[in-house]
């Protein structure tokens, strides 16, 4: 789900994935190298209505990736072109410039690793089983071993 008065401007997104409220996410890059960082000497089509060159926009929109299973805090913002691993989690307000591994708690500005939600082992189970993929049918055969975290009994 995505919560109210949340923006996503060019991602990729999962299965399975929450995103609260007043979230951004892939916001647009702005060039740091020229004299002016506004868009209207740099793109015909830009915020401003106005545009001083005929140019297709220099500094197109990163993509932005979240991977499955995925929970995304109040009014946290993903940066352009992020990756964000599976069952990762960002906490609330936090601003994520850099890459997230699955199945890692970040928060903070910019956001820093708190920590692991698993040990290593069962990431590389949960990755290998990528459940978010199953059949419903499958899902609801063993939704309480994904509720209860019963990882051994998995296929």
């Amino acid at each position: 789900y995505l919560g109210r008065g949340s923006s996503l401007i060019y991602a990729e997104v999962g299965q399975f994935c929450s995103i609260a409220g007043n979230t951004i996410v892939g916001p647009g890059i702005h060039p740091l190298n020229n004299l002016s960082t506004s868009p209207i000497f740099t793109e015909k089509i830009n915020g401003t209505c106005h545009s001083w060159t005929d140019r297709t926009p220099q500094y197109p929109y990163k993509k932005v990736f979240i991977g499955n299973d995925v929970w995304i805090g109040y009014e946290a913002v993903i940066m352009a072109g992020v990756h964000i691993g599976d069952g990762a989690i960002i906490g609330a307000r936090a601003v994520v410039t850099k890459d997230v591994p699955p199945y890692t708690i970040v928060g903070g500005t910019p956001a820093k690793e708190i920590r692991k939600r698993f040990d290593e082992d069962v990431v590389k189970k949960l990755l290998r089983l990528q459940w978010w993929d199953w059949s419903i049918d499958e899902i609801r055969c063993y939704l309480p071993h994904l509720v209860l975290g019963c990882w051994d009994r998995f296929p």
